[in-house]
């Protein structure tokens, strides 16, 4: 994860709300900006069989997810059930920030 920090003291000495009254060399931290990665593995039903379940992918997101903003998120998965297998299942999944009901 990164963050985006602001230097508030302007902001302070023009009499804005932004925190302490004696905030002449606070930094605030104003956004993250956060980079998830994850593998998730069900074994199979014997050591020497492959994975039963493999998904793994990511996500990127702004915190706060702002209106306007998004979640991306990525995820592949592959199956090996009995005698089926099928790879790369691929799900990607936008989530967008703020938007409410039937807005856009």
């Amino acid at each position: 994860a990164t963050a985006k920090v602001a230097f508030l003291k302007d902001a302070c000495e023009a009499g804005a709300a932004v925190g302490p009254s004696n905030c002449t060399s606070k930094l605030y931290v104003t956004e993250v900006n956060v980079d998830v990665e994850f593998a998730l593995t069900k074994a199979g039903p014997n050591p020497d069989s492959p994975p039963m379940v493999q998904v793994y992918g990511g996500a990127h997101f702004v915190y706060p997810c702002k209106f306007g903003s998004k979640i991306s998120a990525l995820a592949t998965m592959d199956l090996n059930i009995g005698s089926s297998q099928i790879d790369n299942l691929t799900l990607a999944v936008d989530l967008f920030c703020g938007v409410q009901g039937n807005s856009s």
